[in-house]
């Protein structure tokens, strides 16, 4: 009897956890927090189309335009700042670009979603831009050697203002990798002349958060 009495007390515990219900898995959360509206620096690329202005109806033919930019962000996310280098090349071979310069950005998204600086804006998908860039364009011409009376090669060295819109929208959560569309025009300085339009698109790699 006292031997059944003790393995009764022994077993009680171990038949009460077996009655107990299975623990719930742990659930897996996400601490890691959101991503800013901006990271502070980024490397921009882009490719596209354009066309030259004032040119002779036979020269006239599309231009492939290449850009990559590297920049930070000074001011939060409103502002952008950084270098710039682009190229411009006439398809049948008649001119070449290649602009190196500064440019800087205005996010009117950020501007919008802070209340003009009144508070730090919430991460947003898609962000608006207009910019500039200042640069010293570099340019060569060429007629084909049939052109009667022929005209030599020719280099033009000149300061440009590139005007441009941006509109991105990011690729991953993160906020890392962004998709961005630019549809840009390049002036004299004084905006007097229009030398050059062009519409391309791009990535943007973003860091240091």
């Amino acid at each position: 009897m006292k031997h059944g009495a003790l393995a009764l007390a022994l077993l009680t515990p171990a038949l009460a956890r077996a009655a107990d219900p299975p623990a719930a898995p742990p659930q897996e959360t996400d601490a890691s927090p959101p991503p800013p509206f901006v990271y502070p620096a980024l490397v921009r690329t882009l490719v596209g189309l354009g066309r030259a202005t004032r040119l002779p109806k036979d020269d006239d033919a599309p231009s492939v335009v290449m850009t990559v930019e590297v920049g930070e962000h000074p001011l939060g996310g409103a502002l952008g700042t950084g270098i710039s280098l682009s190229s411009a090349l006439d398809s049948k071979g008649l001119w070449s670009v290649v602009t190196p310069g500064l440019f800087a950005t205005l996010d009117l998204t950020y501007l919008f979603l802070s209340g003009l600086w009144a508070y730090e804006p919430p991460p947003f998908a898609g962000r608006l831009r207009v910019g500039s860039r200042l640069g010293i364009a570099v340019s060569e011409s060429y007629r084909p050697s049939g052109d009667v009376p022929y005209a030599p090669p020719y280099m033009l060295i000149r300061p440009e203002l590139q005007s441009f819109v941006d509109l991105e929208w990011p690729l991953d959560r993160r906020q890392v990798y962004s998709l961005v569309g630019r549809a840009a025009i390049d002036t004299s300085v004084n905006l007097s002349d229009a030398f050059r339009w062009s519409f391309s698109a791009g990535i943007d790699y973003a860091w240091g958060q």
